[in-house]
């Protein structure tokens, strides 16, 4: 039977291809030659398939395992820089609301300054008037005539 299998074999390596006749014009030796070539053709293109399917899938595997961390990474960087916008974004919103009140606050003590500059106004206006109604004509006369009274007795009290 080993002799049979290593005949075959050297026929088939020997042997130049069949020229095509066709399936009809072939004897059953012919046949069994071009199956046997066409079966050792189509182990080598499935042997190279397999080996660059095998080669194929360690690529995938090693790119995966050297990417995917860097993504990882890239996400969670992503993913607090997301967490600083909103804390910025939540920051200013509180400033603003601050910054709201303290205008308000502005607007109440600007009313409160315009009401004490209206009293003020009032007050320095009824002053002005009542020094107006003062006769200085006469209040000199009178610190003169008081003066005069009052000269001699300090010249008395002092000697």
């Amino acid at each position: 039977m080993a002799d049979e299998v290593n005949e075959v074999k050297k026929d088939i390596e020997e042997k130049p291809a069949p020229k095509k006749r066709g399936l009809e014009g072939m004897d059953d030796h012919e046949l069994l030659l071009d199956l046997a070539k066409e079966q050792r053709r189509t182990s080598r293109y499935t042997k190279l398939i397999g080996v660059s399917c095998v080669g194929i899938c360690v690529a995938v595997c090693i790119s995966l395992a050297v990417i995917v961390p860097k993504v990882l990474s890239t996400l969670s960087n992503v993913n607090k820089t997301v967490d600083s916008a909103y804390t910025v974004a939540e920051n200013a919103s509180n400033m603003i609301v601050s910054a709201q009140e303290s205008l308000d606050g502005i607007d109440v003590m600007i009313e409160n300054v315009d009401s004490v500059v209206v009293d003020n106004t009032e007050s320095v206006t009824e002053a002005l008037a009542k020094l107006n109604d003062v006769d200085f004509d006469t209040l000199n006369q009178s610190i003169q005539d008081l003066h005069s009274v009052i000269e001699p007795l300090a010249k008395m009290f002092s000697h």
